[in-house]
């Protein structure tokens, strides 16, 4: 004989399935993406900026895309950045 499922059981099923898709979500929005870091040649960078300089940018994950969107303007950027440049190693933070 199959017992029904109370209120109880039901509202625990649907945290633990809530939690789960929580815990998959931030592990996905914070996995690495494939992109390799290149080395540039920064010498015609360090012409342009220098260390504190505020640059707009707009990254390639999923939350980038989403805050561009709340933009009502201009949907070229997410987000900003300060240059930080230290031993000669440009530093977007």
């Amino acid at each position: 004989m199959i017992k029904t499922l109370n209120r109880k059981h039901c509202v625990l099923i649907g945290i633990s399935i809530f939690s789960i898709l929580i815990i998959l979500v931030t592990v996905y929005i914070l996995m690495p993406r494939g992109k390799p870091i290149t080395k540039i040649n920064t010498e015609p960078v360090f012409e342009v900026v220098k260390d504190g300089d505020i640059i707009c940018r707009l990254g390639d994950r999923f939350w980038s895309h989403v805050f561009k969107d709340f933009s009502i303007e201009d949907k070229r950027f997410s987000h900003i950045g300060i240059i930080r440049i230290l031993n000669d190693h440009i530093t977007v933070i």
